[in-house]
């Protein structure tokens, strides 16, 4: 369930510009619990610039980001840290580890984090995870014995065994045929559901927006353009906006 009362990610007027490029101008939104909200636009306009903002991987110039009561630009290092292990980062790439197994990959940042989870306490955390993505018995397997969708899945798996309040998705569905990027899709809501987990997913497949998204937000000339739902957006008579939805 959305709790419209808790806003767990605020950003207000934020600016963002790498030289005379200026990516993010005056953009906010707000983030409720419970929620997916899925944020759209073409390459370029800064979708990912954005997520990367609300964990300070990259500094904004100007405005404020509130991340679960945080104003993130007046944390420590350390203070910083500790927040980022309350936010799932899944990255377009899935970023596995080559060199690891399946189940070495979910348990390497569980140990990093917590030293006294080991043995068959994490192993069961492991398989867990694995079995709610729909890959059981994966963990002995390599990344390079696994096709792009299950990369996707451990990817996911390995976020969700951290219990984060809040995961970002970079581009979910990259790379992808239909028929997986639905199961994906599919798999964020049931996630979503299962563990009342909030969401912001920067994508530009609308297949993948009109799935996931309890309400969207289209990103263009760095600004927050428009906000709705799918359908709202997509009957939207501008032409900036409909062009999505084409």
């Amino acid at each position: 369930m959305i709790n419209n009362s808790e806003i767990l990610v605020k950003m207000s007027n934020v600016h963002k510009s790498f030289g005379s490029n200026q990516v993010l101008q005056e953009v906010s939104l707000e983030l409720c619990r419970g929620e997916n909200l899925v944020v759209i636009g073409k390459s370029g306009s800064g979708k990912s610039v954005l997520i990367k903002c609300l964990v300070r991987l990259i500094n904004h110039d100007s405005g404020s980001i509130e991340v679960l009561n945080h104003n993130i630009q007046a944390l420590t290092e350390k203070q910083l840290d500790a927040l980022r292990t309350k936010i799932g980062f899944l990255f377009q790439g899935s970023a596995l580890y080559d060199s690891m197994t399946v189940e070495e990959n979910m348990g390497f940042a569980m140990q990093r984090l917590n030293k006294k989870i080991q043995g068959a306490e994490l192993n069961k955390l492991i398989e867990e995870a694995l079995d709610n993505v729909g890959l059981k018995y994966t963990g002995k397997l390599m990344p390079s014995e696994l096709s792009g969708g299950m990369k996707k899945r451990v990817a996911l798996a390995r976020t969700i065994i951290m219990k984060p309040e809040i995961i970002l998705y970079d581009e979910p569905t990259t790379g992808l045929d239909p028929v997986t990027s639905r199961e994906i899709s599919r798999l964020i809501v049931d996630l979503q559901g299962r563990y009342q987990m909030s969401a912001i997913i920067i994508t530009h497949d609308m297949s993948c927006a009109k799935i996931t998204a309890n309400r969207m937000m289209a990103l263009i000339n760095g600004i927050n353009y428009a906000t709705g739902s799918y359908d709202s957006l997509s009957k939207n008579p501008d032409l900036l906006v409909h062009s999505f939805f084409e």
